[in-house]
């Protein structure tokens, strides 16, 4: 893969529809572009990671496969954002998997690299600590849900979050089953009591 140096990334859209401050790639600072097509594989969660991935187009879902067979989906990136980080800042090497949930377009940087960029630039320091600090929060929340919510009510959440980002149309039983931790059969018994609120027919939700 050929080697590139410098450049200007996107800020990442908040919750409230601002954007957070562009990072700028340092010249000096070197990384290789990779690209990914729907349902691949960015890491299979079988081998160690030791690099800071930038996504810079489409989105990817991290996923944690149970001992039963089951699959949970526990985290979705949508370009610009980024992973990795904790795998460099921390003694853990095996990521979960990641699968791209559409055609991805990654820019990888080395330890090496990572490091000479968070000791040169502080703005992209605090980035890393904000985002490391909305996952963990982002976390703590989604363990609390599945302890004292319900299916319906977390199937409910979700559905509200999609609906107030515009991306309801994009929602899919497959979205959901990993989501929830629930096969296709039981999550069919949990829309049919969503009934009142949401409404599945030509293989699309919309609200009720």
């Amino acid at each position: 893969m050929d080697t590139y140096s410098g450049a200007k990334t996107a800020g990442q859209r908040k919750k409230d529809g601002t954007k957070t401050k562009e990072l700028v790639i340092p010249p000096e600072i070197r990384y290789v572009k990779k690209r990914f097509r729907k349902g691949d594989y960015i890491f299979t969660g079988n081998e160690e990671n030791i690099n800071f991935y930038l996504l810079m187009s489409g989105s990817a879902n991290v996923i944690y496969n149970a001992a039963d067979g089951g699959a949970l989906q526990i985290e979705h990136f949508t370009a610009p954002d980024f992973f990795g980080e904790i795998e460099l800042l921390t003694d853990r090497r095996e990521p979960l998997p990641i699968v791209a949930s559409e055609n991805c377009e990654t820019w990888i940087l080395s330890k090496e690299e990572t490091m000479k960029w968070l000791r040169k630039d502080f703005d992209f320091c605090l980035r890393i600590m904000q985002r490391l600090c909305q996952k963990l929060y982002a976390c703590t929340f989604r363990e609390t849900e599945r302890h004292f919510l319900p299916i319906r009510e977390r199937l409910l959440l979700i559905f509200r979050q999609y609906e107030r980002s515009g991306s309801l149309d994009s929602l899919t039983k497959a979205d959901l089953c990993e989501q929830l931790g629930i096969p296709i059969r039981s999550l069919n018994r949990v829309i049919a009591q969503c009934s009142d609120v949401m409404v599945y027919e030509h293989k699309h939700f919309r609200k009720a």
